[in-house]
């Protein structure tokens, strides 16, 4: 979704810069630097999120919550070679939802068949594949198939809106394993009041759980599970 929030004059496009820093824990964010420069240097891949990639330990148990075509999905795949991978995603249009798909030729998906061709397109990329399951479902009924501390990592990029991302760390954050990793996309996602939906949702759920080991890079927040 296009930010207008900064082309409104360069005072907020300053402010919009300020707003979107890097914050949370420092040696995480050290870390991302590290991966951040190494996955530039080696471009293993195209992906704007792949120093992400690069901290994924291979052979790990991953989930994906909204894929849309399974494009991150697959280089996660290709890069880590998982022992388990789940990709969850409805591909259900909702005209009420804003942004609930990406764009598609620069424009919003209009209709329920972009959303029919980008799970035909996830499931072509990963035919084959005994280790992927692809779960064409909520994120609750998905999270409902796994015992708690299953997995090492989860990745989520569903809904933007408070509610449903408030829910998908409500649904998947029992789930992570002691010592794993959420990560988070578009952290500093605007509503159309230019409210930070995502930001919240991660501050609040962040407060109520205690979690200390968190941190913002490059607009992708991740937090670790730490029970001990």
């Amino acid at each position: 979704m296009e930010n207008n929030f900064k082309k409104k004059s360069l005072i907020f496009r300053f402010l919009d810069k300020f707003q979107r820093r890097n914050r949370g824990n420092l040696f995480m964010n050290l870390k991302n630097y590290y991966y951040y420069i190494n996955s530039k240097i080696f471009k293993f891949t195209k992906d704007n999120r792949a120093y992400i990639i690069r901290q994924l330990n291979k052979n790990s148990i991953i989930a994906e919550i909204g894929v849309w075509k399974g494009d991150f999905s697959f280089e996660i795949f290709k890069y880590t070679s998982p022992r388990k991978l789940v990709l969850v995603d409805p591909w259900l249009y909702n005209k009420n939802i804003r942004g609930c798909a990406p764009q598609v030729n620069g424009k919003e998906p209009l209709n329920q068949s972009y959303f029919d061709q980008a799970k035909l397109s996830t499931f072509k990329k990963f035919n084959g594949y005994g280790n992927v399951a692809i779960l064409d479902t909520t994120s609750k009924n998905a999270s409902e198939k796994y015992k708690d501390n299953f997995f090492d990592y989860i990745y989520i990029d569903g809904e933007h809106s408070y509610k449903a991302v408030y829910e998908d760390l409500t649904f998947w954050y029992p789930k992570l394993k002691n010592n794993g990793k959420i990560f988070g996309d578009d952290f500093y996602w605007r509503e159309e009041d230019n409210s930070f939906s995502v930001k919240e949702a991660y501050y609040n759920f962040i407060s109520k759980h205690k979690i200390k080991k968190w941190c913002v890079f490059k607009s992708q927040i991740c937090l670790i599970k730490n029970n001990v």
